[in-house]
């Protein structure tokens, strides 16, 4: 501590930059936390277990044709091509086409789950956004978000809605119970724009099974579930 007309000099506080998976990781468990990001401890094995295979290759399809392709409908053989490379890039050290024949399968069955009205809309894929809350700068990529017109869909106020995609048979609600993470987006959001109405959700793709996907209900970000958050993430 400095002192300057004998007066102590507070040091000048240092932005801190982070992640909402960060934060949620503290939220989840601060020793894992600390492994993670603190020490930066990698697992020894780096190989990806399956499920988290078929999980990646979902999101891959997913996310590559809403954003090369916006507002179509992919045929069984688009989610299929994409789909395979995605699992032979998983597995390519580990009988890849033997890999790819069981998981395949799973997979088109989760991605025949997702609505309609998912394909046939314009979503900001893997976009980065960020956003400051007093000394903390929070950065990332949220899965998927798009921008509603309040006149062309009947509504009074402009919205945003905001959707992480999950190959799970756990209950979206559950998830959303249990994990801040689409809260820290959606205050990122809110302050890029605050004029509209946010409200975000989990989508929930299981790989087994072909009925439709869990209820899904979009969660509404309040004002004052947005001041809440603002001052949660501050002090963190």
């Amino acid at each position: 501590m400095s002192y300057q007309n004998d007066k102590a000099v507070v040091p000048k506080k240092e932005m801190v930059s982070v992640s909402p998976s960060e934060l949620a990781t503290w939220n989840d468990c601060q020793r894992k936390w600390h492994y993670r990001y603190d020490q930066r401890i990698e697992p020894i094995d780096q190989s990806r277990p399956a499920p988290m295979a078929s999980g990646q290759a979902v999101h891959f399809v997913v996310e590559t044709i809403c954003r090369d392709f916006p507002n179509e409908v992919p045929t069984q053989e688009d989610m299929a091509i994409r789909a395979r490379d995605s699992l032979e890039h998983e597995f390519e050290h580990y009988e890849p086409e033997k890999q790819v024949n069981k998981y395949l399968p799973g997979v088109l069955r989760a991605l025949n789950k997702i609505p309609e009205e998912i394909w046939k809309a314009h979503w900001f894929v893997e976009r980065d956004i960020s956003g400051t809350f007093g000394d903390v700068e929070l950065h990332g990529r949220p899965d998927m978000y798009r921008l509603i017109d309040g006149l062309a869909t009947g509504y009074e106020v402009d919205r945003l809605e905001l959707i992480d995609v999950k190959t799970t048979k756990t209950e979206p609600l559950d998830f959303l119970l249990w994990s801040p993470q689409l809260r820290y987006y959606a205050a990122v959001l809110q302050k890029e724009h605050p004029d509209r109405v946010i409200s975000y959700k989990y989508l929930c793709l299981p790989t087994t099974g072909t009925g439709p996907p869990p209820h899904s209900p979009a969660w509404p970000f309040t004002k004052a579930m947005f001041e809440a958050t603002c001052k949660e993430i501050a002090s963190m």
